[in-house]
């Protein structure tokens, strides 16, 4: 069988119209005002700490932000050396066809 979920939000849709402009205030659950650049790093984070169990501690993310840095750099320059070896290979290719 093939698994499927629909989500909807009908409910939400209908509690927020009978609530009170005092309420909608108190309870703000409309996810058109949620600032989503703040919400994912603190959700990211939380998964990570409570669902993960990984240890979040200050010397553990400057590790792991190290290793990203170090894996971009090492991503850098393989696609320096791939993009040189193309342009040093098809060079002469381009050339004979400009003549």
């Amino acid at each position: 069988t093939k698994r499927e979920w629909t989500w909807t939000d009908g409910n939400c849709n209908m509690l927020m119209s009978k609530m009170s402009d005092i309420d909608r205030k108190v309870y703000n659950f409309n996810v058109h005002d949620i600032i989503w650049e703040d919400y994912y790093p603190n959700y990211f984070r939380g998964t990570k700490k409570y669902i993960l169990k990984e240890d979040m501690s200050d010397t553990k993310l400057q590790e792991a932000r190290a290793q990203q840095a170090r894996w971009r750099n090492i991503n850098n320059i393989a696609v320096l050396v791939f993009i040189s070896s193309l342009l040093y290979f098809l060079y002469p290719f381009l050339i004979s066809l400009l003549d």
